[in-house]
């Protein structure tokens, strides 16, 4: 699998069945029912997703208030151990990441401290 994705195999093979996949529908040999064939000749709505700014400002809130009345220390040493373990190559990440949810450290904590081991993995473009 490492070999396939470092040579861009699976990039290549997405990339070929989306343009075939383009050609069959601007040719015609490919229906897409309602959007080439069958329109009913009516636009539905299209529904917008609505932010609500007093639901984001609660969240926000219950976040400060959690990260306050939480201990800390203890969500630094599970965040230490969770890195410890990342790191290694022979121990399964499910219970360090439990330990640091169930102390209630949260997702961009435990996101941070594995980018850091790892790294941000970059898919390679070739064509």
């Amino acid at each position: 699998m490492l070999p396939a994705i470092e040579e861009g195999f699976f990039q290549r093979e997405i990339t070929e069945a989306a343009v075939r996949f383009q050609r069959e529908v601007e040719n015609g040999r490919r229906v897409i029912v309602g959007v080439t064939d069958f329109r009913s000749g009516e636009q539905p709505p299209t529904p917008l997703l609505k932010m609500d700014a007093d639901g984001y400002r609660r969240q926000v809130a219950r976040l400060r208030e959690v990260r306050r009345t939480r201990d800390n220390r203890a969500v630094t040493q599970r965040l230490a151990e969770l890195a410890r373990a990342a790191r290694r190559d022979d121990v399964n990440l499910m219970a360090p990441i439990l330990d640091a949810v169930n102390e209630y450290a949260t997702l961009q904590e435990m996101m941070d401290v594995l980018r850091e081991a790892w790294g941000v993995y970059e898919e390679p473009v070739i064509l």
